[in-house]
C-alpha cells in the first residue's frame, strides 16, 4: 500500500498488539496520575509553610499562565 508510514522496526500500528498499546496508555495515565498528586501536596507544603510567592508560581505552572 502505498504511503503508509511504517515504525523503525517495519511494523504498522495497526500489527501492534492490543495489550502493547493499552499498557502504554496505562503507564501514561499512572505517570500523570503520580504527578498531579505531587503537586497538589507540594502546593499544600507550600501554604502549610507560608511560602505564598511559590505557591502562586505553582498555580501559574499549572494553569499554564506566563
Amino acid at each position: 500500500m502505498a504511503g503508509i508510514s511504517y515504525a523503525s522496526n517495519g511494523r504498522a500500528m495497526w500489527e501492534t498488539p492490543t495489550w502493547a498499546v493499552a499498557i502504554v496508555c496505562a503507564v501514561i495515565v499512572v505517570i500523570s496520575v503520580v504527578l498531579e498528586k505531587g503537586l497538589y501536596r507540594l502546593g499544600q507544603w507550600f501554604t502549610a509553610r507560608h511560602k505564598k510567592a511559590l505557591f502562586e508560581a505553582l498555580v501559574r505552572i499549572k494553569d499554564g499562565k506566563n
